[in-house]
């Protein structure tokens, strides 16, 4: 699957039999795909909010009109379907009320958004949850161990180092003396020496 960074906030064609099945069983419309919205859940990831039914063939597509059913498809479970960000304008002011919906309801976190938007944590970014990043756990006298964080906000840069406030998500194996649900502050940078690197120094 493509970054987040091209289906967030795109009308996406996503072709899974699976979810055109489910949404189109109580239509007459011949459809091998689905239009969508996509977007970042803080807590469920990326998901694409399913529109319409659409028709796609060699390229082009037909939409056929609002499904009435709402299907919020999580990313997760769409690793391998094809998924195709598209722009049309006369499709975004036709679905524009929805929309605005999505964008009201899961866009008002501000802290969370500007975590979000710095490109330079990319690397460590879950593929399906981009607000969660992967870091390296660290303590004198302890092997490292890579667990993953929910970003919260972001602190500020020093030194070329992104200060980080996040929620720990794991358990981790050995004693750090932090467990899983846990706020901690890690830092991320691009080290000369070993090129993206993201820990918790504790």
């Amino acid at each position: 699957m493509v970054s987040f960074r091209k289906l967030e906030h795109k009308l996406c064609l996503v072709n899974n039999e699976k979810y055109v099945n489910l949404l189109c069983k109580t239509l007459n419309a011949e459809a091998n795909g689905l239009l969508c919205y996509g977007y970042v859940d803080e807590e469920a990831g990326l998901t694409f909010e399913s529109l319409a039914p659409t028709l796609l063939v060699d390229g082009d597509y037909s939409v056929s009109g609002d499904a009435g059913v709402v299907l919020k498809i999580r990313a997760e479970t769409v690793a391998d379907t094809e998924i195709i960000p598209i722009e049309n304008k006369a499709l975004t002011k036709c679905f524009e009320d929805r929309i605005k919906l999505v964008e009201q309801h899961y866009y008002q976190n501000t802290d969370t958004l500007e975590c979000r938007a710095i490109t330079e944590l990319d690397p460590f970014r879950h593929p399906f949850f981009p607000d969660d990043l992967q870091a390296l756990l660290t303590k004198d006298g302890i092997k490292p161990e890579a667990i993953w964080v929910r970003t919260k906000k972001h602190l500020g840069c020093h030194q070329g180092t992104f200060i980080i406030r996040g929620k720990l998500l794991d358990e981790p194996f050995h004693d750090y003396g932090i467990h899983a649900g846990d706020t901690i502050t890690f830092g991320a940078l691009n080290s000369p020496d070993r090129g993206p690197f993201c820990a918790i120094i504790l």
